[in-house]
């Protein structure tokens, strides 16, 4: 059985035996499914039984169901001004490395700092644009949007390959 078989029968059974069994002393019995729920999508997550957004549902789906909470309430969640933030700043750095303006935006940091004065001059280049953006923008917004401009400078030094391969994971997501 593969890991994503694994996942989609853990899951859902974890949830069946936290709706089953009595919750441990001192737990109301709504946070015990919901810990269930939790270790259900969490299987789902590492295992990528199903697509992601389909796990993401599933707060919308069980808990009104479950009786933890109403449907308004839980759909509130998903529709916190904090969550379109995020979102609004990964629009931006997508259309802006789908334009090529990452590319541009990189070539004129490297000559603001000049590209022979080492790794440092290019550090505060990206320090300085990072700080500039992070005053009108929010910070996540501008981690999203100065990744590709790192990375145009990256496969500019040939330190990424071209040929459209992912660069090597060091673990960090």
């Amino acid at each position: 059985m593969t890991a994503r078989g694994i996942g989609l029968v853990l899951g859902p059974l974890a949830f069946a035996l936290t709706a089953l069994l009595a919750p441990p002393a001192g737990m109301a019995p709504g946070a015990w499914l919901v810990a269930g729920l939790v270790v259900w999508m969490a299987a789902w997550w590492m295992t990528e039984a199903v697509p992601l957004a389909v796990t993401a549902v599933l707060p919308f789906v069980f808990l009104p169901f479950s009786g933890v909470s109403d449907a308004q309430e839980t759909a509130g969640t998903y529709f916190s001004p904090i969550l379109f933030l995020l979102l609004g700043g990964a629009f931006i750095a997508l259309a802006i490395e789908r334009t090529g303006m990452h590319r541009r935006l990189s070539l004129a940091i490297l000559r603001t700092v000049g590209s022979s004065g080492g790794p440092g001059r290019l550090l505060f280049g990206f320090m300085v644009a990072s700080g500039l953006l992070s005053m009108f923008i929010s910070n996540t917004s501008t981690a999203l949007i100065m990744m590709p401009m790192a990375l145009a400078v990256l496969e500019g030094g040939g330190s990424v390959p071209r040929d459209g391969a992912a660069p090597p994971q060091d673990g960090i997501a």
